[in-house]
Order: C-alpha cells, then structure tokens, then sequence
C-alpha cells in the first residue's frame, strides 16, 4: 500500500521550487504512460544535478501528498498499488521479447544496407504488454533506405504474415539524416532510450548528432556497445556490390515514390504534417507513425503541466 501523509504544503527548506517543478515533470510525462518510477529513474529522467537531492525532492513531495510512494521504491502522481503490479508485469513480459527481438536482429542485420538495428518503442522503455509490439529503429547506408526498406516489408509481408508484432520498422534514417528534426519531449524520450542490438559505432553517431537531447536527458545512461555482434553475411556484401550503381540509385528512388504514392492515398494529408511528426517520407527518412500519436501525447503532456500548476502551488 501507499504510504500518505497529513502535511498539505510542500517545504522549500532543504528543495528548490525549480527542482521540485523538474521531478514533477518527468513523473507527470511517464504517468502518461500508467509507469511509476524509481528515485533512480526519476534522476536518469530528469536534469536535475543528483541522486541525492531527486531523493530530497522526493520526499518533501511524497510528505505533503502531491507525491505517492508505492511499495517502498516506485513513485507515482496516482495512489494506485495496480499501477506498480501492471509495471512488474509488463517488466517481465520484456524478458520474453528482448531475447526474441536480438534473434530477429541476427537475421534482418543482414539485409543489404542496414548498418544499425535499434529497439525503441515499449520494450526500450521495459514494457511490453498484449498489445505492443517490438519496434525497430534502423539506420541505413546512404540513399540506400528504400532498398534495405524493400527486404523488412517482404519479411513482414511473408514470414509474419503482415504482423507487426514481432517486426515494426516504423522508423528508419539513413546516415545522411542522424540528427532528427523535432526536438520535443517526444522525440528526446525515444533517442535516449534506444537499445542498439547491431552496429554500434552508428549508435554513437546517432547519439552524438542528437546532443540536444542534453536538454531533456543529461542523466540518462548510454548503452554498451562492446558485445554486440557483427554481420558477416557474404550475400549482403554481393547484394550491395550489385546495386551500388546508378540501377541503385534508380531502384532506390522508384521505391520511395512508389511507397509514397501508396501512403498518401490511404493517409489524410495532415498526418504527415509540417514538422513530420507522423509520416515522413524522403530518401533519407522513413517514418511511419500511422496511429498518430505524437501530438495525442505532448497535448496530454501540456494538459498535465496546466494541471499541476493550479493544484501544487497553490
């Protein structure tokens, strides 16, 4: 059970309005998503200076009951223990589902053109439930996205019998676009948390092309990257070797219109937006968000802000 307390106003003796604001914050944007977090990933998820003064704020908070303390270690906006269990349950179910994703990861990391295969989504974040599926964020060799594109769709279209479950590659980059263009919560939650399962060194390219996530993520720890395997597939080398040629760039090319024709006759002109926020569709970018969520999310987001404004400090 929660623990609550009688103290209604929250004390500034030992904790800064400032710092208090960025705790909240972060526990506001991942309540969002029904996800308690600990002391220690509140401090991964925020940019405040230490461990230390996260668990400082945090216990002035959890004493004047803006702040729930869950089961001795998670804290949550909401004093709700089911919160806590949905979160241990949706851990767990991550262990099935990383070890599936690296085995789908030693196969489509020999597709021609991919030079680094990342998870990102849920099971990034460690959770996965009945409903996620395991999203891949990859990232090709230069103006070769289409074609690298062309062998995910078939394997989907064939193997998984067009079920993403197992294999969504909604977002894809070639190494001439690394540094993303929406710079928002959104965007910086997604860079920080990817698990690079496949060429590494790209990783760190991504990641140091993307330092503005500073802003939001200073805390948040980057992946190792010694042990990841390495593709030697020799029909990969030949593959690319027959297409790097003015056929390749054709071929690329005609993938891309023939793609784009397809979604923007299925999609409503605004879902691909002026900043790109769910379809982007370009020779160096392939970003397919269909269920419009982006701006679903940062409006929730703003709401929550607005809310806690009037609520906690008063």
């Amino acid at each position: 059970m929660s623990n609550s307390y009688k103290k209604e106003s929250l004390n500034y003796t030992k904790t800064s309005k400032t710092d208090v604001d960025k705790v909240l914050r972060t526990l506001c944007y991942f309540d969002l998503f029904k996800y308690p977090l600990t002391a220690e990933e509140v401090f991964e998820r925020s940019d405040i200076v230490s461990i230390k003064l996260v668990k400082e704020v945090l216990n002035d908070l959890v004493q004047s009951n803006k702040v729930f303390f869950l089961r001795r270690r998670y804290y949550s906006l909401n004093d709700s223990i089911s919160l806590v269990e949905r979160r241990l349950k949706g851990n767990k179910l991550c262990e099935f589902y990383f070890r599936k994703a690296q085995r789908i990861t030693s196969f489509i990391c020999k597709f021609p053109y991919v030079r680094s295969v990342m998870i990102s989504g849920s099971l990034s974040k460690n959770y996965m439930d009945d409903r996620s599926d395991i999203d891949y964020f990859i990232i090709t060799a230069p103006n070769r996205l289409w074609i690298a594109r062309l062998f995910f769709f078939l394997t989907q279209k064939i193997i998984y019998l067009n079920n993403t479950k197992f294999l969504c590659f909604n977002y894809m980059i070639d190494t001439n676009a690394l540094e993303l263009r929406d710079k928002s919560i959104f965007t910086a939650t997604e860079i920080a948390t990817v698990i690079p399962t496949y060429g590494g060194e790209y990783y760190q390219d991504f990641k140091a092309k993307n330092r503005w996530i500073q802003e939001y993520y200073p805390n948040y720890p980057t992946h190792d990257i010694s042990n990841l395997k390495v593709s030697k597939s020799w029909i990969k080398k030949v593959l690319e070797k027959c297409l790097n040629n003015s056929f390749g760039d054709w071929l690329d090319n005609f993938l891309m219109k023939k793609t784009e024709k397809r979604w923007r006759k299925i999609h409503k002109a605004e879902m691909f937006g002026i900043n790109g926020e769910n379809l982007v569709i370009n020779r160096h970018v392939a970003k397919a968000h269909f269920g419009g969520n982006y701006q679903r999310i940062l409006n929730h987001y703003q709401g929550k802000i607005s809310d806690l404004e009037k609520t906690i400090w008063n």
